[in-house]
């Protein structure tokens, strides 16, 4: 799915492979969160980029993740799918080791 821009973020989804541990990860990222920079409340990630504006955002929505990139970060949103994609973990395969 291609990103849909907002007025303040560019929006895209990441379908994940089930089973999905939501609360897992996103406690183990709370737990490892950079004072000031990260944050996890709940099933939300936030990280500050360090443009003054709004955060990146990744949140657990239904069945997958919701990825709100800020317009005006300096970051490629293409870059930042792979780096959300490999965070979260989300192409792991729990098949292939018997889960």
């Amino acid at each position: 799915m291609m990103p849909t821009p907002t007025s303040a973020h560019h929006e895209f989804s990441l379908a994940v492979m089930e089973p999905y541990h939501p609360e897992w990860i996103f406690g183990f990222l709370g737990k490892r969160a950079l004072a000031g920079v990260e944050r996890v409340t709940g099933l939300e990630y936030q990280r500050d980029l360090g443009t003054g504006g709004p955060p990146l955002s990744v949140a657990w929505h239904g069945a997958g993740l919701r990825v709100r990139v800020p317009v005006a970060a300096p970051v490629d949103v293409a870059h930042m799918r792979r780096v959300v994609r490999r965070m979260f973990d989300v192409d792991f395969d729990p098949k292939e080791f018997g889960a």
